[in-house]
């Protein structure tokens, strides 16, 4: 069994569990979630779990840029208990083709994303829910980025 690790909690393989490594080429899914502006470099690792040996390293190279705000949102969440609000995010592809968007939250703790991943056919539209979690139970102002 083989595990794939990494240097920065931005970059984790999907699925995290170790999975059978055969003499076959075997093709790895990363997922890049950045919480910094700049470049970074990222070390990913492949170890053998029952040995502990190392089998492969690769240097990762990074660049995120601040998201390109096109739509800002004022919402109010009344101070209860256990309430959550949900909300409709409409999604469109911009594109005569279909694509694959994803959808995540900047403080999953504060807003959940319903559906992350949404298949869009060309020129088609959807929506997705926008989950308001109400975990302060005083009057507080947060900034939560949702990327499409």
């Amino acid at each position: 069994l083989v595990q794939i690790f990494s240097s920065s909690p931005c970059i984790r393989a999907v699925p995290q569990q170790p999975f059978l490594a055969t003499n076959e080429i075997h093709q790895v899914v990363l997922k890049y979630v950045p919480d910094y502006s700049g470049h970074r470099t990222h070390i990913l690792t492949a170890v053998d779990v029952s040995s502990k040996r190392l089998l492969n390293v690769w240097i990762a190279h990074s660049k995120a840029e601040p998201p390109n705000i096109s739509k800002t949102y004022d919402m109010r969440v009344p101070i209860k208990e256990d309430t959550i609000i949900a909300k409709k995010l409409p999604i469109s592809n911009p594109y005569s083709i279909p694509r694959t968007f994803r959808v995540s939250s900047s403080r999953p703790e504060i807003v959940e994303v319903g559906e992350e991943v949404l298949n869009i056919n060309g020129l088609g539209s959807t929506t997705t829910t926008l989950y308001f979690n109400n975990v302060v139970r005083s009057p507080v102002r947060f900034e939560v980025c949702v990327s499409i």
